[in-house]
């Protein structure tokens, strides 16, 4: 899925970056729960504005993760989670790679999150290989790294982590 970029500078290109971050933080959030196993709370009402915030293209790939994650809570499914995540979460880190011009550290974490989530999708609509312990703490050992690199990056928006809270946190 290919979604275009818009302008970087104008307020609704800022909100819409706001918006498929938001999506991306709250996704990678709930794949934690799910990984351990923990029950999946989606608040679909608290997710509903994000994809027409991120508008166009984006906003689709947004939705499409909220069905993820609507399905995900129902199911309580990593596999098929991961496997159905895939394609927005790479659209929407495209889309974040094109329009962010905030750094080289910035950029790694993005391709980190999408290199990852390829690996895991790869993995997912494979044989089942791995025990669920060992996809739960590849995806932990994954996570980790993305702290690290997310320690470089500048400090987050203001209550940013409210929209996860408010979405999917137990």
């Amino acid at each position: 899925m290919a979604v275009a970029p818009s302008l970087p500078g104008d307020a609704a290109g800022a909100a819409s970056q706001d918006a498929m971050q938001d999506a991306l933080a709250i996704y990678l959030y709930a794949l934690g729960l799910v990984a351990d196993g923990a029950p999946l709370p989606f608040r679909a009402a608290a997710f509903a504005p994000l994809p027409a915030a991120a508008g166009g293209s984006a906003g689709q790939a947004v939705a499409e993760l909220g069905a993820v994650l609507q399905a995900a809570a129902d199911e309580q499914r990593l596999r098929p989670m991961i496997r159905a995540a895939d394609a927005p979460v790479q659209a929407l880190v495209a889309t974040l790679l094109a329009r962010r011009r905030e750094g080289e550290a910035y950029r790694l974490v993005l391709l980190r999150i999408g290199e990852g989530h390829a690996l895991l999708a790869a993995a997912a609509r494979g044989p089942l290989r791995r025990r669920p312990r060992e996809t739960a703490r590849a995806i932990r050992e994954a996570e980790d790294a993305l702290r690290r690199a997310a320690a470089a990056l500048p400090p987050a928006r203001p209550g940013n982590g409210a929209i996860i809270a408010a979405t999917v946190q137990p």
